[in-house]
């Protein structure tokens, strides 16, 4: 894969799949996750866990981020009922420190007359950066934050990501991560989960939990007063035309 990378992103062999976020009060679709997807001539149709790892080690995560950026934005594009909702797309931390980051996506959305507040930008939690990096990538983030575009801070509670990341970035949106989600049917877990949806709204952060596969955990991060709600619950990842038909669905039910 390390080998053929490169190539697979000048031929356009990647495409996007969606996976919905849901408002937890109306269970109406808020938007939806961006998610890559590699249909490979020689290694067949592979998920990022198959070749993310090939980016990261062929030093592509910059033109591979702003790849996958780029192909949302032209999707959102095309209709502007899209730019109605909400859609959270990942980011390397290699990427979020680059000095010209925060312009290049400016950029891009410019092109594309995509409106600010429709995109989130995901902090994953990848790699830990030095003091310089963390100085240059709490800059974009904070610039990025005033246009009006969301950040989100991605599997919160796992990794590098921590309570400090709350109080140095710019965040918007915190996403819980799966395992203190399901967790929180357990006595112990509710508390944890409902401790750290308090500390963000006491911080003016939204919460978003993801993992929600039960109606077990729906009930369980409702209580705990989570504001968006993403997992097999509600809705898998799914082929961008089913995305279309279901925002169609909800619009002519308005």
């Amino acid at each position: 894969i390390e080998n053929k990378i490169q190539n697979e992103i000048d031929n356009n062999h990647f495409f996007l799949e969606y996976q919905p976020l849901i408002d937890a009060k109306s269970g109406k679709i808020l938007g939806a996750e961006v998610l890559s997807r590699l249909n490979s001539p020689s290694e067949g149709l592979l998920t990022p866990k198959s070749f993310l790892s090939a980016v990261n080690n062929v030093g592509l995560n910059q033109k591979f981020d702003y790849y996958i950026f780029e192909k949302n934005c032209k999707w959102i594009s095309n209709d502007v009922n899209r730019m109605n909702y909400v859609y959270t797309i990942n980011f390397s931390r290699y990427t979020l420190s680059a000095p010209d980051f925060a312009d290049k996506i400016i950029h891009i959305m410019d092109v594309y007359g995509i409106h600010y507040p429709c995109i989130a930008i995901e902090i994953l939690e990848d790699k830990s950066l030095n003091a310089d990096e963390k100085a240059t990538m709490v800059k974009n983030l904070s610039l990025l934050k005033r246009k009006g575009v969301l950040i989100l801070l991605d599997d919160f509670g796992k990794g590098y990501t921590a309570f400090g990341d709350l109080t140095e970035f710019d965040i918007s949106i915190v996403k819980v991560d799966k395992s203190i989600t399901q967790n929180a049917v357990e006595p112990m877990g509710f508390v944890v989960l409902k401790n750290i949806i308090r500390t963000a709204k006491d911080l003016g952060m939204k919460t978003l939990c993801e993992g929600v596969e039960t109606e077990e955990h729906r009930r369980a991060v409702i209580a705990a007063g989570c504001d968006m709600i993403q997992g097999y619950y509600y809705y898998r990842p799914m082929p961008v035309v089913k995305l279309e038909g279901l925002l169609e669905s909800q619009k002519n039910e308005a």
